[in-house]
């Protein structure tokens, strides 16, 4: 379902601005600097699959990851301020506004002359389409009807990188004031309703593996429940005790997910990823040979910046710096290009719930249409 080509799908895109969804840098207690550890370990492995580097053909799997890291601080910072009775809804938007809004506007309008510089028609009104799904939050939705997301059109893409925003701006465009309710409700224990919510959307994440996998690699009700595990492991209240063998099976398990995605069925690699995701947040505290690790100026950056370097700035640019790059290239024969569509291991028009017609011949050509999705 969610698998790419070890070796032709490397310039697709499987990170996206996630650093933006991390809370501002001002509000800092319950900073653990293993969580920005965390982060750079999701980024590395992608930037590796971007290279092409045959390793990491999961990769991609970084951006479920943090999914989890996301849901984990927002939820921690919602959760302080709804027990200190300080919530505002209209001040958890203009937080995530400041956030995202400067890098995000940058990008897009830094594409914009490249994009009329090397796109044909076709394609520059696609990237139009893109470019105005991104400003409102729904670029995963647009890509979803019109991409195969690892076929050779999603190369060509500057803004493919915006979907996970667009499906993490949805979530937390319904999740403050269900938590609010939640919590109102369950009387600050909002655990048993959250867990039920998040099981629903992992069980539809399942059905759609073999059904709609290309809905369910794009949209909010089959990825919910990533953020919604980062959401229930803030309402713990505490990190769990010091315990370095979970602390360690957690990061076992992020490395093997990666490795061994291109074989495993379904979501399988993704619960893999976040689970492993969810032992390090729980139990690499301080006093852990992972939390050591994870906290070492090299992964969790230096001095007083609480970001890793490796984890912004690179992260917005991958997207549209490889698309330039692959219109830059000399295009591959079509014989090439029939090899990819026919390898194993990677959703295509017919399993991803698209009829071959539905699939531009030419990526360069790509241009928004209602065709190109029958679930």
């Amino acid at each position: 379902m969610f698998k790419p080509a070890p070796e032709e799908a490397r310039l697709t895109q499987a990170i996206e601005i996630a650093a933006a969804a991390a809370p501002a840098a001002a509000d800092r207690r319950g900073y653990r600097r293993e969580i920005d550890g965390l982060r750079a370990v999701a980024v590395l492995p992608v930037m590796l699959f971007h290279a092409g580097f045959a390793a990491f053909a999961g990769g991609w799997l970084g951006v479920d990851v943090f999914f989890v890291i996301s849901g984990y601080l927002i939820t921690g910072i919602l959760a302080r301020e709804l027990a200190e009775g300080r919530f505002s809804i209209a001040r958890f938007y203009e937080r995530r506004a400041r956030r995202i809004l400067p890098a995000l506007v940058l990008v897009l309008l830094a594409c914009v002359p490249f994009a009329l510089a090397l796109m044909s028609p076709p394609a520059l009104e696609g990237f139009s389409a893109s470019f105005l799904a991104t400003v409102l939050s729904v670029s995963n939705v647009w890509f979803w009807t019109v991409l195969d997301y690892f076929g050779p059109s999603a190369e060509h893409l500057p803004l493919l990188h915006t979907w996970t925003l667009g499906v993490e701006e949805q979530f937390y465009l319904l999740f403050p004031p269900i938590l609010a309710l939640l919590w109102r409700w369950r009387r600050g224990s909002p655990v048993v309703p959250l867990a039920l919510l998040a099981a629903l959307s992992l069980g539809l994440a399942v059905w759609a593996a073999s059904r709609y996998p290309s809905a369910g690699f794009f949209l909010l009700p089959f990825r919910g429940w990533e953020l919604a595990t980062g959401a229930l492991l803030a309402l713990a209240a505490t990190p769990g005790r010091a315990r370095g063998a979970p602390a360690a099976l957690g990061l076992a398990l992020i490395v093997a997910a990666i490795a061994l995605a291109p074989r495993l069925p379904g979501v399988a690699p993704i619960v893999l990823a976040v689970a492993g995701s969810g032992l390090v947040i729980r139990y690499a505290v301080p006093g852990t040979a992972a939390a050591r690790l994870l906290s070492h100026p090299h992964s969790s950056g230096s001095g007083s910046s609480p970001i890793p370097p490796t984890s912004g700035t690179s992260r917005c640019w991958s997207s549209p710096a490889s698309a330039s790059a692959t219109r830059c290239r000399p295009r591959r024969s079509s014989r090439s290009g029939a090899s990819r569509s026919s390898s194993p291991g990677r959703p295509g028009p017919s399993s991803s719930g698209r009829s071959a017609a539905a699939a531009p011949a030419d990526p360069r050509a790509l241009s928004p249409s209602p065709r190109g999705r029958s679930c």
